[in-house]
């Protein structure tokens, strides 16, 4: 595995000869392929032991307020959210992601839209619990992929949290997310600034409705 400082600029790769060159971070983007996603992120710092969750294989994504995107090119960019996101969907005996935190991460519609086709694509490998890409600019592009993710109706995923978002999304792109959470019976919380009144009721209306089915669920247990 890689080893990454905390500036996310330089990697020590161990060689045959048990010594470790550096390596900057584009030089890992260029050579990464997607089977290192896991070893590449972590060793970035960015994957979290959860020290909450009863589960101890249980690990965090954090990416809060870190502005690793702006210092790179447009394809590095995307090279490491698709990284970003197949390390979400590396399960283990020993390790799986259930919190993804990207809050004030310089998530626009170019990153926003890869990260949502890897995890939609291998949607049946996520233990995400929480998703929270608050204080981000995300547009139509990137909420329409996150509504193919709402849709798959992941059994774990039961939080999104949008709130802040710092671009305008549409009104017809605000109906076809809630089109889309009402496809849902999972999502118990979701945060997102509605602009009208009746987007406001309809999303409470969908909650309240989950929230039932899954206190029904308890209930049965």
């Amino acid at each position: 595995a890689a080893g990454v400082s905390g500036k996310n600029t330089d990697v020590d790769t161990p060689s045959n000869t048990k010594t470790a060159k550096k390596r900057t971070l584009n030089e890992v983007l260029k050579e990464a392929t997607d089977d290192d996603a896991y070893a590449v992120i972590s060793s970035m710092g960015l994957l979290q032991k959860d020290e909450t969750a009863k589960d101890d294989r249980a690990l965090i994504l954090n990416l809060n307020n870190n502005n690793i995107f702006s210092r790179l090119l447009d394809e590095q960019k995307v090279k490491l959210v698709r990284l970003i996101a197949h390390s979400v969907v590396s399960i283990s005996e020993l390790h799986r992601v259930e919190k993804v935190t990207m809050c004030n991460a310089c998530i626009d519609d170019k990153l926003m839209v890869p990260f949502m086709r890897v995890l939609v694509e291998q949607h049946q490998r996520l233990f995400v619990q929480e998703l929270s890409l608050e204080t981000n600019r995300i547009g139509d592009d990137g909420m329409n992929e996150l509504c193919k993710l709402m849709r798959a109706n992941v059994q774990s995923l039961t939080v999104i949290k949008l709130y802040n978002n710092k671009k305008d999304v549409s009104t017809q792109m605000c109906n076809q997310m809630l089109d889309a959470l009402e496809q849902n019976e999972k999502i118990v919380k979701f945060t997102f600034s509605f602009r009208l009144q009746q987007q406001k009721d309809k999303l409470d209306k969908i909650l309240r409705r989950n929230q039932e089915i899954k206190r029904k669920l308890r209930a049965r247990k």
